[in-house]
């Protein structure tokens, strides 16, 4: 890995209707931590192991807190094989109590090989997010929106193609 290397930071939140990715360089990182006080969300920051450890004295920089930061592990060999229960008995437990209570959990990775991502509008762009994040988030996304019934889930998509079947059946 090089430092040039882009870092992927995805939004993750379980209300049925919010995956939001952005991808931006490590350098420019600009993180913060809201309060849980008053009914704000809680951000937490979760460096996918062990590509995104890169990521940490950048957080740190930009004025994370160190308590505010965790590990999850995705792993992009997985996601590849499609081992949907693997990749469930590695949803980290810290991260699932966040999502439960409603938290944003933004995870944090460095891919070393190339994919377009394709937005919901269909438009391409030729951004580099690893699979573990494209892939394994929308899987855990999908999986616990189920698990817990939550309402209002969404289809969901990967590189633009409709997996819902396939998430479904996968869940029985």
């Amino acid at each position: 890995h090089t430092l040039h290397m882009h870092m992927h930071m995805h939004m993750l939140r379980l209300d049925g209707t919010t995956l939001r990715a952005a991808t931006r360089l490590a350098a420019q990182a600009r993180c913060s931590v809201a309060s849980c006080a008053g009914g704000g969300i809680y951000t937490r920051h979760y460096i996918n192991l062990s590509n995104g450890v890169e990521a940490i004295d950048g957080l740190l920089s930009a004025g994370v807190a160190p308590e505010a930061l965790g590990v999850c592990r995705i792993q992009s060999s997985q996601c590849e094989s499609q081992d949907y229960s693997g990749l469930l008995a590695n949803l980290d437990h810290d991260m699932m109590l966040h999502l439960a209570l409603g938290h944003e959990c933004r995870v944090y990775d460095f891919g070393s090989r190339g994919a377009t991502w394709v937005a919901d509008d269909g438009s391409a762009e030729p951004l580099y997010v690893p699979r573990a994040i494209w892939w394994g988030l929308e899987w855990w996304r999908y999986a616990l929106n189920d698990i817990w019934r939550l309402p209002a889930q969404r289809t969901p998509i990967l590189r633009g193609v409709n997996v819902e079947r396939n998430f479904r059946e996968a869940q029985r």
